[in-house]
């Protein structure tokens, strides 16, 4: 009776937990160039106004990013087109701190013993034609994109390439997003 009892509550806690339909959410777009020569060029030219211009958008676009993440974040799903479905009973708790300087990642719950990882934020200047302004790197060079849906109540993460001595790498295929429901 008492297992039975454990399974339906846990049934009713799992829907209710997942019951948010991660492909409804609306997450803001981050401004993508789109000139006729490639980025680095763009990047690059000697014309001071175009650097202006573009160091302008970064600093507001950045700043906008880190505003809008700071907070604790609670892990509520994943979802990877490429990826074989594993039907988990176990809930994965998972946590992540954002302040203006550093990203702290948790398992189980916020203490200081349960940190996995601190990243401080960094963001990224490799681009190519489909980067964004606001891509941070981690310390192993990894490049990871953090978006908030337009209410700011959700985030989501995903990996999308690697900084290299000669540019970045794209990931355009197995890409796992994380989703965050912001706590309050």
């Amino acid at each position: 009776m008492k297992k039975n009892l454990l399974l339906l509550l846990s049934l009713i806690f799992n829907q209710a937990l997942f019951s948010q339909n991660i492909h409804e959410l609306k997450f803001r777009k981050s401004i993508k160039f789109e000139v006729s020569e490639s980025i680095n060029q763009y990047l690059f030219t000697k014309s001071d106004i175009n650097k202006l211009r573009l160091d302008s958008i970064k600093k507001i676009e950045r700043k906008n990013l880190t505003e809008n993440l700071i907070g604790k974040w609670e892990y509520f799903g994943s979802d990877c087109s490429c990826c074989v479905k594993v039907n988990e009973s176990k809930v994965i708790k998972k946590y992540i701190v954002i302040s203006k300087n550093k990203i702290s990642f948790y398992n189980e719950k916020i203490s200081n013993k349960n940190i996995t990882n601190v990243e401080h934020i960094e963001f990224s200047n490799q681009f190519d034609s489909f980067s964004e302004l606001t891509e941070l790197v981690y310390k192993d060079k990894t490049i990871w994109t953090y978006k908030t849906d337009s209410t700011k109540d959700y985030m989501k993460i995903y990996r999308n390439g690697e900084e290299t001595i000669n540019g970045r790498t794209r990931q355009i295929s197995g890409i796992t997003i994380d989703y965050y429901k912001k706590m309050k």
